[in-house]
């Protein structure tokens, strides 16, 4: 949690430089349907989940006013995957893991 708020905090006063930018992103999915190939819904007995988180930060080379800019970054991204669903009456779950 310290290293967390370690993060935000650097994040947001690198934010505030003037050729700095930095963002974070965050995304939730989930769903209990899928689509048959004549395009309807069809119910699973199951749920599907996405969770994504980004990181990213510029540093602008170049920023005139007016025309493009020029800046050197990093962007990073993670991703979990999750798969719920019963199978011959047992629960059954599936997780990709917290990972790039």
């Amino acid at each position: 949690m310290r290293m967390l708020i370690t993060t935000i905090i650097i994040l947001v006063g690198v934010a505030y430089a003037e050729k700095f930018s930095a963002g974070l992103n965050v995304g939730y999915g989930s769903t209990t349907q899928w689509y048959d190939t004549s395009g309807k819904a069809q119910d699973f007995d199951g749920t599907f989940s996405i969770l994504n988180l980004g990181l990213n930060a510029k540093y602008y080379i170049l920023s005139p006013e007016i025309g493009p800019k020029v800046y050197a970054g990093v962007d990073f991204k993670f991703s979990q995957h999750q798969l719920s669903f019963s199978l011959l009456g047992a629960s059954v779950s599936v997780s990709s893991g917290f990972s790039p």
